[in-house]
């Protein structure tokens, strides 16, 4: 529930689409309004609204990793060192629900010394009207040699969605 300040006004948005939190319908979709309104229920506060205080975390005490640069932690106590970057890009055409695609990258890496692990992902998702198109990369590396490969290329039935 939500409790709104006396004066405070609500609004109330409608949509057809929340790209790209929620993948398009495969068609276009229309919303009319003909008419109607909005009734939110008026309660008056009561003793049992006011939660009491939650009591203090119990934790060990935090790691202090020093920040080598942006995307990159290293932590002293274990000698190892974090990296990881990603990027998104998610595109859709103007009144085309079918065109839309979402590009997926992540780099993780994890090193101490000499050693050296290096974990790619790339996936990129887009649609049909009846299906969604999976494709995905992993590649890991250990130093310069890639250890693993593996390629994903899927279909997947959209059922209803």
């Amino acid at each position: 529930g939500a409790v709104f300040p006396v004066g405070h006004r609500v609004r109330l948005a409608l949509s057809t689409s929340y790209w790209p939190m929620i993948w398009p319908s495969p068609t276009r979709a229309t919303l009319t309004i003909f008419g109607g309104s909005l009734d939110l229920p008026i309660r008056p506060p009561k003793a049992i609204d006011a939660l009491p205080p939650l009591p203090s975390p119990e934790t060990a005490l935090p790691e202090r990793p020093a920040i080598v640069r942006p995307g990159v932690v290293y932590m002293d106590r274990i000698g190892l060192e974090l990296g990881t970057e990603s990027k998104s890009k998610f595109h859709i055409e103007e009144d085309d629900p079918l065109s839309a695609v979402a590009y997926l990258s992540r780099t993780e890496t994890i090193s101490r010394r000499a050693w050296r692990v290096r974990i790619e992902t790339l996936t990129q998702l887009s649609c049909t009207k009846d299906t969604f198109l999976l494709r995905a990369t992993l590649r890991a590396r250990e130093g310069e040699d890639e250890v693993c490969y593996r390629e994903w290329d899927r279909s997947i039935p959209r059922d209803l969605m």
